[in-house]
């Protein structure tokens, strides 16, 4: 034994009396019941899907009649601090347009400034949001802004999309592109609302505070043929300052773009990602398939795209989660069993304690649990059990939402990890693990000392306490000073 590794051993005697009594942490990432999982939301084939934080609350929208045992149609608040429910207003109301196989729900939340203040804007298919008077808000069909305390239309000329089957917005984006103003982004399978000639997808402008499309006379997303019915954008993200938009179209104001569009500030105009077939390519494998959601990860070589959504083909080979490769310009396979049929929602980057992983919500026979977590093994996992519905309904998971410890599971189901949890759901993560607690027995001791002592002696890898890729006296200095912390 080295001198230096002596002398801490006998330190060791010293500081292990004073810690042998001390537990470090011990904690399992898992789902926790109470909180908004106790109540959750409720109505006729009810369900949870976005989130968002606002005003220091939790904002939930979907289909439902009540949260907390609250009535607000559609959306609702929830207050961690003081675990109770308000409404807004009386939610969103109003039927669609006869013969709609849609009913009123909302789908998608931003905050964005309108009239000269931060609001939520609320994206779904209703045709009003509703104040606590009962007054329904003019121009508020399928979109509006939330005050906290009343509804309000976006815009002077209002939001008035042509009517039409399945009529709704899907996705909010707030992006500010380089030397251009702050806008809006809002894709959906809505027609041309007020002063715009687009299908699926425009942006309302923070300085004009007006609806426009992207390039002039834009047309929006539709089919190879040309046609529009069925077509949607159902999700939107900004990566490395560019905004992409996602959903069931292959065309994009006449450009070719499967499923996913860049948009060019440079040209003006959308552009495909990926080859157009072959190798890396993203197809449609049905008329039904679609990209429902878009995140950026890190998997250790970068941040890059990752896209879910049902029936998706790359390269030839069927899935429902892909990732885009910005070097070879190609889509490829995320996790060694993720391919056949499956549906995926929604996407999440959660960190539990352990470090940041994306998180896939899934509603589909294919995928029981629900939710899923990409391993290191570079395989989804179903995470703590998953969720549960009930009447030979999928266990569905709709909407994700990290928020600091948490991460937060919307969607159709009554329970969670094996607890009750009314479409709502809270998983919930850990504190760091205690690195000073060596041998990670959950107690912090001289066993961790003589654990630390052997390692380094040893010339292990974990024994480069502070990880500068160097085996020496400052690992030593850096474990010392972590045990005297404590845990």
């Amino acid at each position: 034994m080295s001198v230096k590794a002596f002398g801490l051993v006998i330190a060791c005697g010293l500081l292990c009396s004073a810690a042998a009594s001390a537990s470090a942490q011990t904690c399992q990432p898992g789902f926790e019941p109470g909180g908004p999982a106790t109540l959750g939301v409720a109505g006729v084939t009810p369900y949870a899907q976005p989130m968002i934080r606002f005003q220091s609350k939790l904002l939930i929208g979907g289909k439902f009649s009540t949260g907390g045992g609250v009535a607000s149609e559609g959306i609702v608040a929830y207050d961690p601090v003081t675990n109770s429910w308000s409404p807004a207003g009386q939610g969103v109301s109003g039927q669609l347009p006869s013969g709609s196989s849609v009913g009123v729900f909302t789908a998608a939340f931003a905050r964005f400034p309108v009239g000269g203040s931060e609001k939520l804007v609320v994206g779904g298919a209703y045709l009003y949001g509703v104040n606590a008077s009962g007054l329904k808000v003019a121009n508020t069909n399928g979109i509006a802004a939330w005050s906290g305390t009343a509804w309000s239309s976006l815009a002077p000329t209002g939001w008035d999309p042509a009517q039409g089957n399945g009529n709704a917005v899907w996705t909010l984006t707030d992006w500010t592109p380089a030397g251009e103003s702050r806008r809006l982004v809002i894709g959906g399978s809505y027609n041309a609302p007020t002063g715009t000639t687009a299908r699926g997808i425009c942006y309302f402008d923070s300085q004009t505070q007006s609806f426009k499309t992207f390039a002039a006379g834009d047309t929006g997303v539709a089919f190879a043929d040309g046609s529009t019915a069925n077509t949607s954008v159902s999700a939107s993200i900004i990566h490395n300052g560019e905004l992409y938009i996602a959903g069931r179209f292959e065309r994009v104001n006449g450009v070719a773009a499967s499923m996913i569009a860049r948009w060019n500030r440079t040209t003006q105009q959308w552009q495909r990602v990926g080859p157009a077939s072959g190798a890396g390519s993203l197809l449609p494998v049905f008329g039904s398939s679609g990209v429902s959601a878009l995140a950026v990860f890190d998997d250790g070589s970068g941040y890059s795209l990752y896209a879910a959504g049902s029936f998706l083909s790359v390269g030839g080979t069927r899935t429902w989660v892909t990732r885009f490769d910005e070097t070879l310009q190609q889509w490829t396979l995320v996790g060694g069993n993720a391919t056949g049929f499956g549906t995926a929602s929604s996407l999440a980057v959660f960190d539990d304690g352990n470090g940041p992983k994306l998180y896939l919500g899934t509603s589909s026979s294919f995928q029981p649990a629900g939710i899923y977590r990409l391993e290191q093994s570079g395989n989804w996992a179903s995470v703590d059990g998953g969720v549960s519905a009930t009447g030979g309904n999928f266990n569905s998971v709709y909407g994700l939402l990290a928020d600091s410890d948490r991460l937060y599971v919307a969607g159709g189901f009554v329970s969670a990890g094996g607890d009750p949890a009314q479409n709502i759901a809270q998983f919930v993560g850990c504190p760091e693990t205690c690195a000073a607690d060596f041998n990670g027995d959950g107690f912090l001791d001289f066993t961790d000392f003589d654990a630390f002592v052997l390692a380094f002696e040893g010339g292990q890898v974990s024994a480069d306490f502070n990880s500068d890729g160097f085996l020496d006296f400052t690992d030593f200095d850096a474990f010392v000073t972590a045990f005297e912390a404590g845990c």
